[in-house]
């Protein structure tokens, strides 16, 4: 009897014992486990981190450049002038020119844009310093081709060439002053449009010219 209680009690501690064994395994395992994660993790963050940077240095890199664009973009019209060397008006009290807009195209270059009332299209009249310009590639007509002509504030004489597209779909304005070409170009709706208007702006622009 006292064997068998014996036997009992040596059973019962080899399985405490292989239970003590085992937590403190699976106790070990766990910190383990844990260290790695938390190496991982730390890992993680930091690559995280390292991007978070990377585009937030891009990302304010890209917002300064289009605040530059902006600022470019927003300039009054006599500090676009003053850039160019030269003013460039519309005419004075001119309710059918719209929506009129300066943009700089370049260091040497300027483009005003706007809609005219009375020919019904959108024009662009296009200035350039020191430069060949691009005159918009169409078919002529050369027998609508026409002269017209002004004077600047100083009285200079200017001759404008005003040419029409063979389909009418366009009519144009170019002359030279000084070192400075214009190119004024109107989109005319249809063969029955009064297309004056665009030589008028263009000798309206020379009377201005200083």
């Amino acid at each position: 009897m006292k064997n068998i209680i014996f036997a009992w009690i040596l059973v019962l501690c080899i399985g405490t014992g292989c239970s003590v064994k085992k937590a403190d395994m699976e106790t070990k395992t766990g910190m383990v486990v844990s260290a790695e994660t938390e190496a991982v993790f730390a890992e993680t963050t930091g690559k995280i981190e390292a991007v978070s940077a990377e585009e937030i240095k891009a990302a304010s890199v890209e917002t300064t450049e289009e605040v530059g664009t902006e600022a470019e973009e927003t300039k009054g019209p006599e500090e676009l002038f003053a850039e160019l060397g030269l003013p460039v008006l519309l005419a004075s009290n001119s309710n059918w020119m719209k929506h009129v807009e300066y943009h700089k195209t370049s260091d040497r270059s300027l483009e005003v844009c706007y809609d005219d009332d009375i020919l019904g299209g959108a024009c662009k009249l296009t200035v350039v310093r020191d430069g060949d310009w691009d005159l918009p590639e169409y078919d002529y007509e050369d027998s609508l081709e026409e002269t017209w002509g002004g004077t600047t504030v100083l009285g200079t004489w200017i001759d404008v060439r005003v040419r029409h597209s063979s389909d009418g779909t366009v009519v144009a304005a170019d002359w030279e002053y000084g070192d400075y070409k214009f190119v004024l170009v109107g989109n005319v709706p249809d063969s029955k449009t009064d297309t004056n208007p665009v030589p008028k702006a263009a000798l309206s622009v020379i009377s201005k010219l200083e």
